[in-house]
C-alpha cells in the first residue's frame, strides 16, 4: 500500500519562487509515476 505523505499547506510554500515550485512539483509527479510502474511490475494493487 502506498503510504500517506504529510500535507503540506500552500503558506507553506509561500517563500518558494515560481521556478522552485515548479521544479519540486516536477519531482513529485516523477516520483508518483516511478512508484506506480514498479507497483505495476510487482502486480501490485
Amino acid at each position: 500500500m502506498r503510504p500517506l505523505l504529510p500535507k503540506v499547506s500552500a503558506s507553506k510554500l509561500e517563500c518558494l519562487d515560481d521556478e522552485t515550485y515548479a521544479r519540486l512539483e516536477l519531482r513529485q509527479r516523477l516520483l508518483m509515476q516511478y512508484v506506480d510502474r514498479l507497483r505495476v511490475l510487482l502486480g501490485a494493487d
